[in-house]
């Protein structure tokens, strides 16, 4: 969530393996005790919850349940945020690079996000 805040946004899927197949709804169940539908939205108030409680400053995210192809998963989108730099509350400030995630090189990246110009 760091990461996409830090750079352009995008989305965290879960529920879904690295290749993009869904886990299915036993993995779900497995994760979050109980039925599938109290499991999923389990799944969505952690998101909302590490969002709120890990990160400062809070970014925006937006958690919704989608079912594709009979397979119920979590979507968290995450805004490129408007408060950079955002990170840990260790101070650890995250970019996302191509399809991964890596701490803000301090002498380029993270100066490059402090200059940022707020986005209202």
């Amino acid at each position: 969530m760091i990461a996409f805040a830090n750079t352009s946004g995008g989305n965290i899927y879960v529920g879904v393996q690295d290749d993009g197949s869904p886990q299915g709804e036993a993995a779900v169940r497995a994760s979050f005790q109980g039925e599938a539908e109290a499991a999923l939205e389990a799944q969505a108030d952690r998101l909302k919850t590490l969002a709120r409680e890990k990160i400062k400053p809070v970014p925006q995210i937006v958690v919704n349940r989608l079912t594709i192809h009979d397979h119920r998963l979590i979507v968290a989108h995450v805004e490129r945020g408007p408060q950079c730099p955002y990170s840990t509350h260790e101070n650890k400030v995250f970019v996302r690079k191509g399809a991964t995630n890596r701490i803000a090189d301090p002498h380029s990246e993270l100066t490059a996000l402090i200059q940022r110009p707020t986005i209202r």
